[in-house]
């Protein structure tokens, strides 16, 4: 900071989305719980902050399969310096909460590529011809197409068809989210 004090402004009252995105030269304070996962007003701000990111080709790129995929490191890595640039953690915390940002771009990311498949995609009302130059403005050539190659493969279509049915085994999904059956039946005990 060179001579030059952090102006820091805590999220709280009339604060937004839009103001985090003009912030120049200072930072958000954030406030967390003991595990890391920032307090209600701060988690709304910066889900939304979160959920740009999971959908900027620059910090999520749609051409890697998938979130846990080592060339995905460097990126994460980007992202926890993009969010702490803007936004300053309880120090007790942090690593709790660098965790919880992941997770979140993670699920938002995810989320993000279901809706364009949902959107884009659909192979019985379309060509590959007709997908490919028909992708979103908002979602890079390059990625585009290796996103939907990667929806063509064998076996993304066969994880597809099994996650599907193992969907419908669950009951009361909205309630447990995306756990194994095994999981499942460790928690019930």
């Amino acid at each position: 900071m060179q001579g030059q004090m952090e102006r820091k402004v805590a999220l709280c009252g009339a604060f937004a989305i839009s103001n985090l995105l003009e912030l120049e030269g200072g930072k958000v304070m954030a406030g967390t719980d003991e595990n890391g996962v920032p307090n209600e007003r701060s988690a709304s701000i910066l889900g939304q902050y979160l959920g740009s990111l999971a959908e900027s080709q620059t910090f999520a790129p749609l051409h890697i399969a998938r979130w846990d995929h080592k060339l995905f490191d460097s990126y994460k890595k980007q992202i926890i310096k993009d969010v702490e640039e803007k936004i300053v953690f309880p120090l007790q915390t942090i690593q709790l909460t660098r965790v919880w940002i992941l997770r979140t771009i993670n699920n938002r990311w995810r989320a993000y590529k279901s809706k364009l498949k949902k959107q884009y995609f659909n192979r019985e009302e379309r060509t590959l011809d007709q997908i490919i130059p028909g992708r979103p403005r908002t979602v890079n050539e390059h990625q585009w197409r290796a996103l939907v190659g990667i929806w063509c493969q064998e076996t993304h279509k066969k994880l597809c068809a099994t996650n599907f049915r193992c969907t419908k085994l669950e009951k009361n999904t909205h309630t447990t989210g995306r756990k194994s059956h095994a999981r499942l039946k460790k928690e019930m005990r």
